[in-house]
């Protein structure tokens, strides 16, 4: 039995050292190959322990920002993967002198065959190297490239190409010889703002200094504009049926120039609407109707009303009391930070109890208001009501369940928008410290039953809008003057 289990062996041991092919000196085996595989496997380990190292501790460490982490972290792991290789073709007997004449061998190929990976090879080391170009950056690509005017994000960066998240959401991958040999505009590089341009024309009877103010006064009020350098006003052309400015402002990221536009686009307009300075359209007028929004119709419930017709968003906020003094620049903020939620047929929008994070209006369909835990309904809210605004405003956990009868679609204003908003604009959160004020009845009662629960507590603030500030400064981390 020994005899024939040593037999076995030999016999398994022959088979697996047998020689498969010779290179170089190296006589490969079963036994050779899966060693190298193996020592392979762990050098692979070693790199992604290296890079998340890296990556998510000993750079972040040091303060660094993410395109020189993510060049530091691609050339260790070339050098570490270089290293491992060369290791473990030594630990199967590969000789450094074969690895020359291999080496030489495919440097021929690749002069013959491969130069056009041999430039993107050269090029990646180059772009690593220099850094002209990182993760993150924004790059615009010239019109005498073959996917000219494109716009993007740069997502990853290897040694043949790099990967860029265009403003459509697709995936350009771009070899680096392009990056390397034609011209790149890159937003992002050396950190410094970027400028952005708006067309303005007006009707030649426009009073020039009174526009002339109104636009400043504009760029001044939107926070995402910096103050240095400063805006500019450029008169370009003296026309008959019209005077063309163009206005200059500086932002911090070209990425952004879309929604600054629009942002600083609505604000000039209704500026200059406000002041009754009117654009200019040599070609052709547009003209817009305005229906009649219809009256509110009262609920018992006084805290929800309901408005029935066809009526905006915008007027729809307007029935609001916190909201009805807003001007149309200030409701077209919430409009822009909110969002429209489908809601099918019993689903439950919030239950009572959870947090008061968002504020909603009904645009289609109808909901139920109800107790759950003394199974008591309240009220059926249609087109056009309103709530939860109190709950999003002072932090108040829902007191009652909300569940749809029907398909239904909500506007919802979420807090995390509504925090940002106010946090950019302080003189909003006034605003609204001002209408919440003129409630002194109904944010008694609230105050009352926070402090009941054990949310806030007891206090000395015998005027209410003080601890209306308070509130809103612990909520909403607000820095707001007294």
């Amino acid at each position: 039995m020994t005899q024939y289990l040593e037999y076995l062996w030999s016999y398994i041991y022959a088979v697996l050292n047998y020689t498969l092919f010779t290179f170089g000196e190296v006589n490969f085996s079963a036994v050779t190959i899966s060693l190298l595989i193996l020592n392979l496997f762990i050098v692979w380990i070693l790199i992604k322990l290296v890079q998340v190292f890296l990556k998510q501790f000993l750079l972040i460490r040091l303060g660094l920002d993410l395109g020189t982490r993510e060049a530091i972290s691609t050339l260790v792991t070339y050098i570490l993967a270089i290293i491992g290789i060369l290791v473990s073709l030594e630990a199967i007997g590969f000789s450094l002198s074969s690895l020359i004449v291999i080496a030489g061998g495919l440097g021929i190929g690749i002069g013959l065959g491969l130069q056009d990976m041999a430039r993107d090879l050269s090029s990646g080391i180059i772009i690593v190297l220099r850094r002209t170009i990182k993760v993150n950056d924004y790059l615009q690509f010239g019109s005498n490239q073959e996917f000219e005017d494109l716009e993007g994000t740069v997502k990853n960066i290897s040694l043949l190409s790099t990967l860029i998240t265009t403003e459509d959401g697709a995936t350009l991958i771009i070899p680096n010889s392009s990056l390397v040999t034609v011209p790149i505009l890159n937003w992002s590089y050396g950190g410094n703002p970027n400028r952005i341009k708006l067309p303005i024309r007006i009707h030649p009877s426009t009073d020039i200094v009174l526009f002339t103010e109104t636009v400043l006064t504009s760029v001044d009020q939107e926070p995402f504009i910096l103050k240095d350098p400063p805006p500019e006003l450029v008169f370009n052309e003296l026309g008959v049926k019209y005077f063309e400015f163009e206005l200059f402002v500086w932002i911090h990221s070209f990425r952004d120039d879309e929604p600054a536009k629009t942002k600083l686009n609505y604000a000039i307009e209704y500026n200059l609407r406000q002041r009754g300075i009117s654009v200019s359209f040599p070609d052709y007028s547009v003209y817009l109707n305005k229906a009649k929004v219809p009256e509110i119709v009262s609920l018992e419930n006084q805290e929800h009303r309901e408005i029935r017709g066809d009526i905006s968003i915008r007027d729809l906020l307007k029935k609001v009391p916190y909201f009805e003094n807003f001007t149309e620049l200030e409701l077209r903020k919430l409009i822009e930070i909110g969002s429209r939620k489908r809601l099918k047929k019993d689903q439950i929008l919030f239950n009572e109890g959870e947090p008061g994070d968002a504020f909603y209006i009904v645009l289609e369909g109808a909901i139920d208001i109800f107790v759950a835990k003394i199974d008591k309904h309240l009220t059926t809210l249609r087109r056009g009501a309103f709530f939860g605004e109190l709950s999003l405003i002072l932090g108040i956990p829902r007191t009652a369940s909300v569940r749809a009868v029907e398909p239904t679609i909500v506007f919802g204003i979420y807090r995390q928008e509504f925090e940002k908003l106010l946090q950019d604009q302080p003189d909003f959160a006034e605003l609204i410290i001002q209408e919440l004020s003129q409630h002194q009845e109904e944010l008694e009662q609230r105050k009352k039953q926070l402090q009941q629960m054990g949310i806030v507590e007891e206090s000395d603030d015998s005027n209410i809008g003080v601890w209306v500030r308070k509130r809103l400064q612990k909520i909403f981390a607000l820095t707001l003057t007294t």
